[in-house]
């Protein structure tokens, strides 16, 4: 193992001259190449103690001890820049803009109330004891877990293993509080009644089976009216599945 600090020093105008600050030299291996690393300092005994600490760092993270110093550095990044640099990425790629927004929300509760200020706050005990305290259904404590699972699977080539990688997902099969049932024609009927101008909204809707989501994206280009059959057209752009769907209008619906 090779371990020195020195001065460089340059000739200038023919003389010799030598630097103020220390810099290190040192190779823990014979097969590897001497590195070079300044140590900021014009006193000898603390450029010493510094190349010591770079020293057993360096060992400690190849016997495995500790992260990586990339990894330790991204640890001690605050979260929320994480955040936002992750949910600009799934808007870059194509993502739905309502699965990016509720997955943003989510990241952002979580942050605010496990607390997490940092990526090194996170831990698989932290983020149960907050799970522990919830009145959320499964599905949405679930949800959760996936986004910041997300996140963190984002960020492993930078922090190393995601930290809550061997988290549980809450057991979903359970018998529901509330059992769901469709609208009979006259309760459709007296809602679209009741709805006053947004009762053409709760017709297309039960006419067509367009989601809300994709019912707020509609243009005119998208109705069709001059075919035997009228129809409203669900563009690529903004259907869910991001396939175009061709839905049979108001005509269809035996409630008119």
């Amino acid at each position: 193992m090779i371990a020195t600090v020195y001065r460089p020093s340059r000739v200038k105008n023919g003389r010799r001259v030598v630097a103020r600050m220390y810099r290190g030299k040192y190779r823990l291996d014979p097969r590897e190449k001497i590195k070079d690393v300044p140590l900021h300092t014009n006193d000898k005994q603390v450029a010493q103690q510094k190349l010591r600490k770079i020293l057993e760092e360096e060992q400690n993270e190849r016997a495995g001890f500790i992260r990586p110093k990339k990894q330790r550095e991204s640890m001690q990044r605050p979260l929320l820049p994480h955040v936002e640099t992750f949910i600009e990425e799934r808007y870059k790629i194509g993502r739905d803009e309502k699965y990016v927004r509720e997955l943003k929300k989510k990241l952002l509760v979580l942050a605010a109330e496990v607390p997490w200020k940092y990526i090194s706050d996170i831990t698989a005990e932290s983020f149960c004891v907050w799970r522990r305290k919830q009145k959320k259904s499964p599905k949405t404590l679930n949800e959760y877990l996936s986004a910041i699972g997300a996140l963190l699977n984002s960020l492993e080539p930078v922090i190393g293993q995601n930290p809550l990688r061997h988290v549980t997902r809450m057991q979903t099969a359970v018998e529901p509080q509330r059992r769901r049932r469709a609208f009979s024609v006259e309760e459709l009927q007296r809602l679209i009644a009741a709805g006053g101008e947004r009762g053409i909204i709760y017709l297309v809707a039960v006419s067509t089976g367009i989601r809300r989501g994709e019912l707020r994206s509609l243009e005119w280009r998208d109705v069709v009216l001059d075919v035997a059959h009228p129809f409203i057209c669900v563009r690529k752009s903004i259907a869910k599945n991001h396939k175009r769907q061709d839905n049979r209008c108001l005509s269809t619906w035996r409630g008119n």
